[in-house]
């Protein structure tokens, strides 16, 4: 089953909505499901629900049980926003192949059409951000120390649109490429104030090795980036 998870609260209550009438436009019917960013999600949850028939992300404990083992494995000064990596619950949700969406996005084509590029790779993006270097991922240690090849570089990601498969991450891969994170502050480049950016590109480099930039893939595309 195919389909959308986003991640929100009711101070985005109205870019959720701005979202969901831009993606509805197109896909009236395809599952969509809302990962509460925190406790304060009742609003956005209900109005969504009623306006997009947006379902609530089913697996709430273990949503709990993911921020909890985060807050665990990195200490408390490591990420800005820690709860920017809910989105992570992506992979263990219902959806056997999914479109994780941010808020401030609007689409203008139909969301199936992205979706399809699933069948060539097993994590898809839409992008230009590999031609601003490292920044806003890597520390220059990254090249120094051959953490990654030159080739795998050329893959990284604006992590607020991203797709990929259930199958192509475990709990237990999650967690040990998290930790492994936690312990090399000094691969990252946090100076922008990013939270779950470097850390989700570190994790699909390391752990999904067929990945596709549709930016690449199709000339034609414009990207993910509006101004």
């Amino acid at each position: 089953m195919r389909g959308v998870y986003i991640v929100a609260n009711d101070k985005v209550k109205e870019n959720a909505i701005a979202l969901m009438s831009s993606l509805r436009q197109f896909d009236p019917d395809i599952p969509v499901y809302l990962i509460p960013f925190n406790e304060d999600y009742q609003a956005v949850a209900t109005q969504l629900a009623e306006l997009y028939n947006v379902q609530c992300f089913p697996k709430l404990g273990f949503l709990d049980e993911l921020t909890q083992k985060i807050g665990e494995i990195f200490p408390r000064d490591f990420l800005a926003l820690p709860n920017k990596m809910r989105k992570l619950a992506a992979w263990f949700g219902p959806l056997d192949e999914f479109l994780y969406i941010d808020t401030d996005i609007l689409f203008f084509t139909p969301v199936t059409e992205t979706l399809a590029y699933l069948d060539k790779a097993d994590f898809i993006w839409c992008d230009y951000h590999y031609k601003r270097g490292l920044e806003d991922v890597f520390s220059e240690v990254v090249l120094e120390q051959n953490i990654f090849s030159p080739e795998a570089l050329e893959d990284v990601f604006n992590s607020g649109l991203w797709g990929s498969k259930k199958s192509s991450l475990s709990l237990e891969q999650l967690y040990e490429v998290l930790a492994e994170c936690a312990a090399h502050r000094e691969y990252f480049d946090f100076s922008n104030g990013t939270t779950d950016q470097p850390i989700m590109n570190y994790l699909v480099l390391s752990v999904i090795p067929k990945r596709l930039n549709i930016a690449k893939d199709n000339p034609s595309e414009a990207g993910s980036w509006g101004g």
